[in-house]
């Protein structure tokens, strides 16, 4: 008769049981950095994107109205000359200026104001509402937004700006072609005639991506178009931001042949 001895099991060990948790911390650890990464990626081309097509809407919703200045339609009477329908009122010191800017000053913000004739049709930024009035555009940042006024009031149409700046294109030539000599900003514009000699005008734009989308402070200093802009600070909540800066020039076109 054959002899069969058992062993019994005395289950894990200790030392077993840490090996084991070790291993599994170890790839918990690796599991969640992996997620952590993925989702710090998926944050910034996010932001990126959103900045991206901030970028795009500013530029296009700018250049329509910029464009504009000085525009009056076509009809069937006799067209009225521009000082008398564009007349020396408020910002526009002189009859048939149709561009006007501010200067923001060092590290601070520009505006630029445009007036063209409607034609039932365009309205202005505020409203879409057409009429045959003339209408006064100004373009500013207020509160970090990108802000619109328009006849009948104004409207934030951007946010994450972090500065907005202008240059105005010059035609000095005598008699004018229609092409920039020299762009200054409006502070350099000296006089009611160089106003009326502007044919472009250059926008620049610092956009941020509204949200934290990194973990590392943006220690970037920034030149704007000639303005110096310092980086956000240590204490600054908003230094987790990504910045870009954009520029784009708009003809105006009613001042060129």
């Amino acid at each position: 008769m054959m002899n069969v001895s058992f062993r019994w099991q005395r289950g894990i060990s200790m030392v077993e049981i840490m090996i084991a948790l070790v291993l599994s911390l170890i790839l918990s650890a690796g599991v969640i950095q992996v997620y952590l990464s993925s989702k710090q990626s998926y944050r910034t081309q996010e932001g990126y994107s959103r900045l991206q097509e901030n970028a795009r809407y500013a530029m296009e919703t700018m250049t329509r109205f910029i464009r504009l200045a000085g525009y009056k339609p076509y009809g069937t009477n006799a067209m009225p000359d521009d000082t008398a329908l564009f007349p020396a009122v408020g910002s526009f010191t002189v009859a048939g200026q149709v561009v006007f800017g501010s200067d923001g000053g060092t590290g601070g913000s520009d505006s630029v104001t445009v007036r063209y004739q409607d034609d039932s049709q365009m309205g202005d930024c505020y409203t879409s509402t057409g009429d045959t009035a003339v209408h006064v555009v100004t373009f500013d940042v207020d509160g970090g937004n990108l802000r619109c006024t328009g006849n009948a009031g104004n409207e934030r149409i951007l946010e994450g700006v972090d500065s907005l700046q202008i240059l105005y294109g010059i035609d000095t030539d005598a008699p004018g072609d229609g092409y920039a000599n020299q762009y200054r900003n409006a502070a350099a514009v000296t006089g009611a005639s160089q106003w009326a000699q502007v044919v472009s005008v250059r926008v620049g734009l610092l956009l941020n991506t509204v949200d934290d989308v990194s973990s590392e402070a943006d220690t970037t200093n920034y030149n704007l178009l000639g303005t110096s802009l310092s980086a956000p600070a240590n204490t600054d909540p908003a230094r987790f931001k990504r910045r870009h800066p954009f520029t784009f020039t708009i003809n105006v076109r009613n001042r060129t042949p």
